[in-house]
């Protein structure tokens, strides 16, 4: 059975996510573009290389999924 492309990003999503604990991450489709300790440190990296249209999320550790909580997201110019 071949998996629809779909399936596909999602599982190499969940890949990035559990290989990136604790880290912001700067994605393209299914390319890590960045990995930071920050969401700023990622916004500056991603403008540095003058990149648009990347997904930007955090991959919270194990403790931290144990918890609610909610992220200010803001766009930059």
């Amino acid at each position: 059975m071949v998996e629809s492309p779909v399936s596909v990003e999602k599982s190499r999503y969940e890949q990035i996510k559990r290989k990136y604990l604790g880290k912001w991450i700067g994605l393209r489709e299914t390319d890590v573009l960045v990995i930071c300790d920050t969401h700023d440190e990622v916004l500056r990296e991603l403008r540095k290389r003058d990149v648009d249209g990347a997904y930007v999320f955090y991959s919270p550790t194990e403790e931290e999924r144990r918890y609610a909580f909610l992220f200010l997201v803001s766009a930059w110019t």
